[in-house]
């Protein structure tokens, strides 16, 4: 994981290599976290690498991780961005916001009037 840029923004660059937890690969990272179903290279010059669970991931979750990639932030941060309260899982809030603004369809859910 250290590797790949794939640890919390909350640890530096410097501070993550202390961390045994972090010298492994990610294939082990979701072997040990079955729930993962993806991670985003939140380090590093570029961020654009992203890492998927074969068969585990459909459209929300390839734009759920395209947010943490095109803006550098946590779960956390872009789930308060997106009215978060802190009651469910930041990550699930994320998508949950994405598909309940059909984000995965290719027009948007007409508006009631």
């Amino acid at each position: 994981m250290l590797n790949a840029g794939v640890y919390p923004n909350t640890i530096s660059e410097v501070d993550a290599e202390g961390h045994k937890e972090l010298n492994i690969p990610i294939r082990q990272y979701f072997e040990q976290n079955q729930n993962v179903h993806a991670a985003t290279q939140g380090h590093g010059a570029t961020r654009t690498d992203v890492y998927f669970r074969p068969g585990a991931f459909d459209k929300i979750t390839v734009e759920h991780e395209a947010l943490h990639s095109l803006t550098g932030k946590s779960d956390a941060d872009l789930a308060t961005q997106l009215g978060w309260n802190g009651v469910d899982s930041a990550s699930v809030f994320i998508s949950q916001a994405l598909r309940d603004n059909r984000c995965d369809k290719r027009t948007p859910r007409k508006k009631k009037k």
